[in-house]
């Protein structure tokens, strides 16, 4: 697949699956649309970005063992920084498990991404 559309699609998931997501873990709070929107926002933009940041921490760092999830930890950690000052913010009711889960598809993300940059490199 393209990186374009793989960036789009991954983008629009994201937007639908953890606004849906933040809006159910928030159920009870007076703050659930605007966390879940939130949410769903960042997530939608934060794919977008996460791939251009692993393509960058990819090319910068060598190709080889522990190396290979280096990209991925430093854009998770970046974006979970973000994202939680920014449910932190807004008082999301329960920014612990609205976050927790989106920090875990976002590293298996990262890692898919990874592998597929290196086998385009290795078509290349």
């Amino acid at each position: 697949m393209k990186l374009n559309k793989f960036k789009y699609i991954s983008s629009l998931l994201a937007f639908v699956i953890w606004s849906i997501w933040t809006y159910f873990v928030n159920l009870q709070s007076d703050h659930v649309l605007i966390s879940s929107m939130t949410q769903g926002l960042y997530s939608a933009v934060v794919t977008l970005f996460m791939i251009s940041l692993i393509q960058y921490f990819y090319n910068l760092l060598p190709k080889n063992g522990i190396y290979f999830v280096l990209p991925s930890i430093f854009t998770v950690t970046i974006t979970t920084i973000l994202i939680v000052f920014i449910h932190l913010l807004i008082n999301t009711y329960d920014v612990f498990y609205t976050v927790l889960p989106t920090i875990f598809v976002a590293f298996l993300f990262s890692l898919y991404t990874t592998k597929q940059l290196t086998k385009k490199e290795q078509n290349v």
